[in-house]
């Protein structure tokens, strides 16, 4: 059986001209996860909005939900933002 490498463990043993075709699809999904969290972000600040006008009363605990979710997304693409700049400085 033969060993599998992870794709940060080849990212990092790529050569330079792929490590540039890595970095562009990495960024490029860094950019789409960002696009996503900011449209989380905007319905999560709209339930927050609605919840203060009493619009959206009796949803407290989904409204507390949806919120620490948009943390973890932070959390994550912070994290994938680092990883990048260490696997294609």
């Amino acid at each position: 059986m033969g060993t599998r490498r992870s794709k940060f463990t080849r990212a990092r043993r790529a050569r330079p001209d792929q490590l540039s075709e890595i970095e562009t699809v990495l960024r490029e999904v860094l950019d789409h996860f960002g696009t996503a969290l900011a449209m989380i972000e905007t319905i999560a600040r709209a339930f927050d909005a609605a919840e203060g006008d009493g619009q959206c009363s009796g949803a407290g605990a989904q409204i507390a939900t949806l919120r620490q979710g948009v943390v973890a997304l932070r959390a994550v693409h912070e994290e994938l933002d680092l990883t990048i700049a260490k696997v294609c400085p």
